[in-house]
């Protein structure tokens, strides 16, 4: 089933939108989710989480590319569970936990100063990633948004390791050099 049917699926509330998304996508999430927790039965779990509130998003989210909408939600899905599961580690992580809840409810100045600095950050990261060559891009998305590893990402691409080495050094030389004439670093 192609993006577009699945999208369709999960507009006309029907639940074979989750399956098919599983069947279409999930590899590469639980994948990413492990990645993240090293843990596969917490990133099963995760996945599951971040189905369920990619279903609960469409509608009225329409993503143009599923792909990445759904590969953000368990990104971020995992992400939250790793702090979860760190702050649990250091103490009950109830304030913690009570902090974070507050942090995205309030939006009090330095907050809303961090996050608009972000936007800043995310938008330069994104003009730069489009204005580079595509092997190059694809080497750095697939290393730090998915986090595979040098090796992974040249087998992928049937690359020496150590080139897709030299392209992330470079990328990400370039990259620093971008945000500092952009005044970000």
């Amino acid at each position: 089933m192609n993006p577009n049917e699945i999208t369709a699926l999960y507009q006309a509330r029907d639940e074979r939108a989750i399956r098919e998304t599983g069947a279409q996508y999930g590899a590469v999430c639980q994948r990413l989710a492990e990645r993240i927790l090293n843990s596969r039965e917490d990133a099963e779990e995760c996945v599951n989480e971040a189905f369920l509130s990619v279903w609960n998003a469409i509608p009225p989210a329409e993503p143009e590319h599923l792909e990445a909408f759904v590969l953000t939600a368990v990104r971020r899905t995992a992400i939250s569970r790793y702090r979860k599961n760190h702050a649990e580690k250091r103490g009950s992580g109830a304030m913690e936990s009570a902090l974070d809840e507050l942090e995205e409810l309030l939006a009090a100045a330095e907050n809303v100063e961090r996050s608009v600095e972000t936007r800043a950050v995310t938008e330069a990261v994104n003009r730069f990633l489009a204005e580079q060559p595509q092997q190059s891009r694809i080497i750095f998305i697939r290393h730090y948004w998915m986090l595979d590893s040098a090796g992974e990402i040249a087998d992928a691409l049937q690359m020496n390791r150590n080139s897709v080495k030299t392209v992330l050094r470079r990328t990400m030389e370039k990259l620093r050099s971008f945000l500092r004439e952009e005044g970000l670093l």
